[in-house]
């Protein structure tokens, strides 16, 4: 996903959504956070986690600007439910992901359809059961 999808997809996500967790445990976009081509919308606060502490993140978004749009962003994997301070928060938000990593060239493509065609004795078994 390059930058520009990034943003797209953000922006589409904010329409319909107050608040949106980013977790980059790769932090492969630790240094996108801070460039200008980074542009959420006007109204977006950005608290990153690393930064900004759990319960400080917790009382701006519930308490200090409960009407206001967030991405939180940490760059690590999200927490265990017991270990997360925000949980009550993250299960009414969204979680967005992102990778900059091109899908791989050599995979193979999947068909959609069966490998296999359909045993016909399964097929009439089925029937006479019925």
């Amino acid at each position: 996903m390059d930058t520009k999808q990034v943003n797209d997809a953000l922006d589409k996500f904010f329409q319909q959504q107050r608040i949106i967790f980013w977790n980059d445990p790769d932090r492969e976009f630790v240094e996108y956070l801070n460039e200008p081509i980074f542009a959420p919308a006007e109204c977006v606060k950005v608290i990153r986690l690393d930064q900004t502490g759990a319960l400080q993140a917790k009382l701006q978004i519930e308490r200090d600007d409960p009407n206001r749009k967030f991405l939180v962003y940490s760059p690590a994997e999200e927490p265990n439910f017991d270990d997360d301070w925000l949980l009550d928060i993250r299960l009414y938000s969204h979680n967005f992901r992102a990778d900059l990593e091109p899908d791989d060239p050599e995979e193979p493509d999947v068909p959609d359809e069966p490998l296999l065609p359909e045993d016909p004795l399964e097929e009439s078994s089925q029937q006479t059961m019925a």
